[in-house]
Formats: structure tokens, sequence, C-alpha cells
């Protein structure tokens, strides 16, 4: 495995761990972040997913019963099963506040916010995309510099 495998195999395993926190897959979370862009036939999910339709059932499954991610019939196509996010679903990992400029607000835990910006980053690069990632977190309170301090 060369140097930038490593650098993946490490992020994705970070991505996971972050991801157990939330009791939720790196599938799981994908799919959610997949439904959060706009996809909801099995199909266009699978696609980008990169699975089998039944793969999608699957992971599908583990997130309607948990109150994440509903199921609707299409109204001209009973074959066509959609899914859309519950309110529950919407507060999960990782949701743009403004979609047309790149700026995503993340609602995860910190244990993730690191390595979401760095597979934002990684994903840019291979797109070859010209963005920036930054992630920031802190106390919450103001820093001790000249202009907060008496």
């Amino acid at each position: 495995m060369d140097g930038t495998g490593r650098v993946l195999a490490r992020l994705a395993r970070q991505v996971e761990v972050g991801l157990a926190t939330v009791d939720l897959s790196l599938a799981q979370y994908r799919f959610l972040a997949l439904l959060a862009e706009g996809s909801s036939a099995a199909s266009a999910l699978a696609s980008g997913l990169t699975v089998s339709r039944p793969s999608v059932t699957a992971v599908a499954d583990g997130l309607v019963s948990r109150g994440l991610v509903e199921r609707r019939a299409d109204g001209d196509d009973r074959r066509v099963v959609g899914h859309t996010l519950t309110a529950k679903g919407r507060q999960m990992p990782d949701h743009y506040c403004w979609k047309k400029g790149h700026f995503g607000s993340v609602s995860s835990p910190i244990g993730t916010q690191i390595t979401q910006a760095v597979g934002f980053a990684w994903a840019a690069k291979l797109k070859k995309d010209d963005l920036v990632a930054l992630v920031y977190f802190g106390e919450a309170r103001p820093a001790r510099t000249s202009s907060t301090t008496g």
C-alpha cells in the first residue's frame, strides 16, 4: 500500500471511530449525507454509495428503525421507493449552511469534525476542485488577547 492508501485507510478508520460515538456506520453516514443533498431513490443512493440496491435496503432498514429516515412510495410507480430524512435525521452529521458556497455546518461530535474536514479536503483534491477545508473548535469563550482583557 502506498502513502496515499495508508492515509486514506487511517482517515477512514478515524471517521469510523468518530461515527461510533453517535452509533452510525460509515455507510449510514454516507446515506444520510446523500439524502441531505437530495438523492432519495434507491438506485441513486446505490450509485452514490457504490453498492448494490439490496445493500441500500439493508442500510436504510437500520436508519428507518432508528427514526432517522422514512420510506415513501412513489405516487406514479409503486415499485419505486424513495427515502427522506426525518427531523431527527436532519440533525445528524453534516448539513450545508450555504451549499452553493460549499460551506458546511457540522453538528456532530468534535471527534469527527477534523476527519470530516480532512475528508472534504481529500475529496476536493481528487475532484480537482479549488476549495479549502477549515475546521475549528474550542472552549466557546473569548481568547485572552489585549482586545478582550482589561
